[in-house]
């Protein structure tokens, strides 16, 4: 094993790395409602579940090459839904929109895009040991006049209680996956939806499938693989009088023209014969009695 750190394998799956720590400039790019989700236990007092909403910030001064693609990155956090003066959620608001321009409506905030300074620390676990990732430990307002890039990426708002297909598709996976771990997500319009999402997603091979082969098939049934090759057909034998029609595929009457051109006539008998049942006999004159 190398003793190089740099060398050493990671533990995390994370092939982007983390933003620098300290103040970031970035935009709020999106808002999900996370629905009802448990909270871990603060100093062996358990705590009862409540909603959460993650919030996404898009840095201006940091990018990620996705595919071949220069992307500014995404770092998200998540928060208790309290609307309570002392909670984190309404200083984040405040933070956000000091003039109350879209009264507390997040989802309003993220489309506009809103600027914003964010500060990255260290990750801890609950007892304040360090542990791997990064993490946003606090939003604040940008000072009058800080020149701030546009969003780079469209923004996306998910409400749990009126879920749409497209909003759903903006998620990413571990949200998705999160989202799917609420409480209140059993039995919920949003299960349903999802549910119907994936099964049209799970028919759409077969579907494609169906639709290439009936394409393929046209009016008939398609062939077996390996079928012999259809042998070029012969005219039939046409009877007596009769032609057979290549374009109508029929037998038609022979033309009268033809026949005519093809009648055979008696020829001309020279002086002294006759012609006679297909043969020639000669004619002798008998003038007067012979005896």
């Amino acid at each position: 094993m190398s003793l190089n750190v740099n060398e050493m394998k990671s533990l995390t799956s994370n092939t982007f790395g983390f933003p620098a720590l300290g103040v970031h400039v970035a935009r709020l790019v999106g808002v999900v409602d996370m629905g009802l989700q448990l909270r871990s236990a603060y100093k062996g007092v358990e705590k009862p579940a409540c909603g959460k909403i993650a919030l996404t910030f898009e840095l201006t001064d940091d990018f990620i090459e996705i595919d071949g693609v220069k992307r500014p990155r995404w770092i998200s956090k998540s928060e208790n839904a309290f609307s309570s003066p002392q909670a984190n959620l309404t200083a984040l608001v405040a933070a956000l929109d000091p003039a109350n321009q879209f009264a507390g409506d997040l989802g309003k905030m993220a489309e506009a895009g809103l600027p914003c300074l964010i500060t990255i620390s260290p990750k801890t676990d609950v007892n304040g040991n360090p542990i791997e990732g990064v993490r946003i430990s606090q939003v604040g307002g940008t000072p009058p006049g800080l020149a701030v890039s546009p969003l780079q990426n469209p923004s996306f708002v998910f409400d749990f209680d009126r879920p749409t297909e497209p909003s759903w598709e903006k998620l990413l996976k571990w949200q998705k996956d999160q989202i799917k771990q609420a409480l209140n997500y059993p039995g919920s319009s949003l299960e349903a939806l999802v549910t119907a999402y994936e099964e049209k997603l799970a028919a759409q091979p077969q579907q494609a499938q169906e639709a290439t082969t009936q394409s393929r098939a046209g009016q008939g049934s398609p062939l077996p693989p390996n079928a012999p090759l259809a042998q070029p057909q012969t005219a039939p034998q046409a009877p007596p009088g009769y032609l057979f029609d290549e374009e109508a595929q029929g037998f038609k009457p022979v033309p009268v023209q033809a026949l005519v051109q093809t009648e055979q006539k008696s020829p001309a008998a020279p002086p002294g014969w006759s012609f006679v049942d297909g043969t020639w006999v000669q004619t002798i004159p008998v003038s007067g009695n012979p005896y």
